[in-house]
């Protein structure tokens, strides 16, 4: 029962709590640690040779970069790929482009824009200037409350969740390969894209062709 009360040993602080902001609700509650029963059966680099990874599988190594989100170095020797996924991919899959844009417009036409620009400081060891701050704040604070209010927790749960996924599916991208990293999906798209653009003009003729027979009356 230690594990699950709080103790100065949590890595926790503050266990066993539920949270919510009229939207989501958030359960935050202590685990017991996981007992290693010596059953787990642990592979490193020395259990594989080379010859076995170079026939039988196809390796790949991904971690996080600093100009990327993730790096990929997929097959090994002379064959291998590197793939990356940009940061600009992260944020368009999280929806944090998106959202940002429809804030910043729902801000001009409200007028939060004027109000927040106009906060003070409170970054200050000024009491005078700390003053002024709580004040501003007070006086607009009911705007700002309508403005943040419950409406926004369902695009601030959606993001929550967003984020959750969007590493997960960059790594999937990557590893399994889509039209951007993989060459043979990429000419297979394109075949396919020309075909549609072949039946498209195909029908745009037959229509030109059916404008052209349609019947019309003779001029007197």
């Amino acid at each position: 029962m230690d594990d699950l009360t709080p103790n100065e040993n949590n890595k926790i602080l503050f266990g066993n709590t539920i949270k919510s902001d009229g939207f989501s609700v958030d359960f935050v509650f202590y685990r017991k640690k996981r007992m290693n029963n010596g059953s787990d059966v642990e592979l490193t680099v020395e259990d594989f040779n080379y010859e076995e990874v170079h026939n039988q599988y196809h390796p790949i190594f991904l971690d996080p970069g600093r100009k990327s989100l993730f790096t990929a170095v997929v097959g090994i020797a002379s064959a291998k790929q590197i793939w990356k996924s940009s940061v600009k991919e992260y944020y368009h899959l999280t929806g944090s482009t998106v959202y940002s844009k429809k804030t910043r417009v729902k801000k001009k036409c409200s007028g939060i824009n004027t109000i927040e620009s106009q906060i003070p400081t409170p970054k200050t060891a000024a009491v005078e200037s700390y003053d002024q701050y709580v004040k501003y704040t007070l006086i607009n604070l009911d705007k700002l409350l309508d403005f943040y209010g419950k409406d926004t927790a369902h695009h601030r749960f959606q993001l929550y969740q967003d984020r959750q996924r969007a590493p997960e599916m960059l790594a999937n991208m990557l590893t399994h390969g889509t039209a951007k990293y993989n060459r043979s999906r990429r000419k297979r798209k394109k075949k396919k894209k020309g075909k549609n653009d072949k039946k498209k003009d195909e029908w745009l003729s037959l229509r030109t062709d059916e404008k052209k027979l349609k019947w019309r009356p003779l001029p007197f």
